[in-house]
């Protein structure tokens, strides 16, 4: 039975944001299934945003509030606290619902009665819609959640505000990720089996600087505002000290892993990283790292080599010019190559990739691993420099070692060859290049050459 658009509202949180907010607005316009209200809060813009809500001819009521807030926690809050309906989805103004979202949603609460929030997964896309990743929602595990190796996209989310009562609002004393602090007082009081996941898509969402967990300025903001609401929750549910003491120092080393490997996804660079992961290996106290943490740390080679002292700063050296005479050229026939891979080489030496159907699976590795030792590559850092075209989709380019991926780099499509440089040191030697899709199946990429380039001026 289809639930009645009177008992669905939304949320949306704006400032400054027109050209994506009407984006936005046009996908809630396009809805099968519409809403009965549109609540906006805006933080006071001043480029129009005002004056195009009001102007809108919209299905269903538009009721804004534009009073100036301090951030987005305060936005929510004060959107949320202005809810009637029985149902609430939460968007942003980089957001966009598919065109059945609301329709899919109710059907998912329809067949779950009793469910505290059904959610999809979302597609990241870039300004001109092109796919980049394709989140897929997990089963909800509380601790997962609160180590945040679990984060449900909340713009995919339809929260059954007649089930979660007085929980439902969201806490305002931090500037930023209210929405953590609301999972895990929704985790906690209800049981998994309340939270409905499923893989249908919900939401596209812009993968660019215009939000903020695409900015990895903000990722320390984030962490440490997520870290606070962990220690307010804990103390609250926690009567034991020394309990509750590990419990934050395991759960806010996952909260500082989750805020690095983004910052890390956007870019490997980023002055975010060094403070990050140095609060997470302080957390790890008596109990060192975990798998995790150590994963992160084998992003790249300057990372795992600051990793052995973290007093020191964290130093990158910086790659070559492309004019860079290379020192040797790979034999891009001595690969890896599987049929359900989909890769071939081309008369002219080069490599056509075609990633199979998963959206992170494994599509071609060459051995590297000779002609680098030849160089010296175990005793001398080498930059291995590999040309490419990313004809389709988005693909990564990492070293693989003993099953553990190092230094892996994305890249969307486009025009003309691509040159990425990727630092060869001595706990490398041995390993191989891999070519992957990233987020997105049947990605294409064309490899030119991998050559060798000193690392030395």
């Amino acid at each position: 039975m289809a639930m009645s658009a009177s008992k669905v509202e939304l949320v949306l949180s704006t400032f400054n944001a027109l050209p994506h907010l009407r984006n936005a607005i046009n996908a809630i316009l396009c809805q099968t299934q519409p809403p009965a209200r549109l609540i906006v809060q805006d933080g006071g813009s001043t480029d129009g945003t005002l004056e195009y809500l009001l102007s809108l001819d919209a299905p269903f009521v538009v009721d804004v509030d534009s009073r100036p807030d301090n951030g987005i926690s305060q936005a929510y809050a004060r959107g949320l606290a202005r809810v009637s309906a029985p149902y609430v989805v939460i968007v942003s103004s980089d957001e966009m619902l598919e065109p059945s979202a609301l329709a899919d949603l109710a059907r998912m609460h329809a067949e779950n009665p009793g469910s505290v929030v059904a959610y999809g997964s979302m597609r990241i896309v870039d300004a001109d819609g092109n796919q980049l990743q394709h989140f897929k929602p997990k089963p909800f595990f509380f601790e997962e959640i609160l180590a945040c190796e679990t984060v449900p996209p909340i713009s995919t989310c339809m929260f059954n505000r007649s089930v979660i009562g007085s929980d439902f609002f969201y806490d305002e004393s931090r500037r930023t990720c209210p929405d953590y602090d609301f999972w895990l007082r929704l985790g906690h009081r209800f049981d998994s089996s309340r939270f409905c996941a499923r893989e249908t898509l919900i939401a596209a969402a812009l993968g660019d600087r215009t939000s903020m967990s695409f900015r990895t300025e903000a990722q320390i903001q984030m962490a440490d505002d997520k870290f606070a609401f962990l220690d307010v929750f804990l103390q609250r549910v926690i009567a034991d000290e020394a309990v509750r003491a590990r419990s934050l120092a395991r759960f806010g080393q996952g909260i500082y892993c989750w805020a690095a490997e983004m910052a890390a996804g956007i870019d490997v660079k980023s002055p975010a990283l060094e403070p990050l992961c140095r609060r997470a290996i302080e957390l790890g106290g008596e109990n060192g790292r975990s798998d995790r943490l150590q994963r992160l740390l084998n992003r790249t080679s300057a990372l795992r080599a600051w990793s052995l002292d973290p007093s020191k700063p964290l130093a990158f050296l910086a790659p070559p010019s492309d004019d860079r005479k290379a020192l040797a050229v790979a034999d891009l026939t001595r690969s890896y190559v599987n049929a359900d891979w989909g890769s071939h080489v081309r008369s002219n030496g080069s490599v056509v990739i075609d990633g199979g159907g998963f959206d992170w699976g494994y599509s071609w590795q060459a051995s590297i691993s000779r002609t680098a030792s030849n160089l010296g590559a175990g005793s001398t850092p080498l930059w291995l420099r590999a040309r490419f075209t990313v004809e389709r989709g988005h693909v990564g380019l990492s070293f693989i070692k003993d099953g553990n991926i190092c230094d892996e780099q994305c890249f969307a499509a486009a025009e003309g060859v691509l040159n990425a440089y990727m630092l060869m040191t001595g706990d490398l030697h041995g390993a191989d290049l891999m070519v992957r899709n990233a987020g997105v199946a049947h990605s294409r990429v064309v490899i030119e050459a991998i050559e060798f380039v000193s690392a030395a001026e």
